[in-house]
């Protein structure tokens, strides 16, 4: 589901998009005022007062029961939207709490992968475009500002590159593409061009995919599948030493803010599903149900929106990391993947 819907098909499972399920259901709070009669005014004051220190059940205006206050620090959310109308993906932006959806991009070109660079400034992104002279596409590596001008190409050549990561430092962005030899494996980019240190490549029968750069930049997350084997998690440092295997089976893995877990697509009962697992591979908790995934934490690491295969559409959700107050992002009829918190 990660980036365009994780597409475990690759590894003899179908992709969540393809099933029929039925999403979380989403809270839906009922207040109801109580009339009291026969009360002398004073009485009245008194009780109003005792409400107001208790919460009352009236909220404030402009206060939904959706809104959160820790949603309003966290800033927003940047993801991949595709409508019927339009038939392709843009990039959207929305606050934490469902409101204020807005598109950045648009066009004949599909836009997918954002991801917001360390200081909130870029988001990086991928864009397939008709290859000049050919009747295919390329899909290359952009960035553009957080109100969707400047933008820059960042890779050329026959491309296909996905999943950008960006460095905590914000000067470099891991990717996933085919190099010259047609072999999918992690590359990196630099934003101001420079020429950037580069990954080792997998072995021979293994393709590695969806990198995932640690907090403190010293280490790489990445699914890795070899022959016919599912896709497991590793973590490597940038010199392609320390290599560690965090679990047998995982896409899409995401740090926590501290750097002390991730989160990742594996297998449920019946499909895919998120999971949190500690860094060395202990610990390892399921947090959603099946025909889910693609998880991506919340800035202070309290939350994680992540996607949910529905009947006929893809939709964002967002879950506290305890597994409580799941809720829908968007009531929009449009699919939504690959977000970026």
């Amino acid at each position: 589901m990660r980036k365009n819907g994780t597409d475990m098909s690759s590894e003899g499972h179908p992709p969540p998009g393809d099933a029929i399920t039925r999403g979380p259901g989403i809270l839906r709070w009922t207040v109801a005022l109580v009339a009291l009669a026969g009360l002398l005014v004073a009485g009245i004051a008194a009780l109003a007062a005792r409400s107001h220190r208790a919460a009352p059940a009236v909220r404030p205006a402009g206060l939904t029961p959706r809104t959160d206050r820790r949603n309003l620090l966290n800033g927003r959310i940047v993801f991949a939207s595709r409508s019927d109308s339009d038939g392709r993906y843009h990039i959207h932006v929305v606050n934490p709490d469902g409101t204020g959806e807005t598109a950045l991009t648009s066009g004949p070109a599909d836009d997918k992968t954002p991801a917001w660079s360390p200081n909130r400034e870029l988001i990086a992104f991928t864009r397939a475009s008709q290859a000049p002279g050919s009747s295919g596409k390329t899909t290359h590596l952009y960035i553009m500002k957080a109100d969707g001008t400047g933008l820059i190409q960042l890779t050329v050549g026959p491309g296909e590159a996905k999943d950008p990561s960006w460095s905590p430092e914000g000067t470099r962005i891991a990717f996933t593409a085919k190099d010259a030899a047609g072999k999918t494996r992690l590359l990196i980019a630099t934003v101001d061009g420079t020429p950037p240190p580069q990954l080792p490549k997998p072995p021979a029968d293994c393709i590695d995919l969806e990198p995932a750069w640690s907090p403190d930049g010293l280490t790489i997350a990445f699914a890795r599948r070899c022959g016919d084997q599912p896709s497991g998690l590793y973590l490597m440092h940038l010199d392609g030493t320390g290599l560690q295997a965090v679990t047998t089976f995982g896409r899409t893995p995401a740090w926590s803010p501290d750097g002390a877990k991730i989160a990742y697509t594996g297998l449920g009962s019946y499909g895919p599903s998120v999971y949190l697992i500690n860094a060395d591979g202990t610990g390892k908790v399921e947090l959603t149900t099946d025909f889910s995934g693609d998880p991506v934490w919340s800035p202070d690491g309290s939350q994680i929106v992540f996607t949910v295969s529905e009947v006929a559409i893809v939709k964002l959700y967002v879950i506290n990391v305890d597994g409580t107050g799941i809720r829908r992002l968007t009531e929009t009829p449009s699919n939504e993947v690959a977000a970026s918190w």
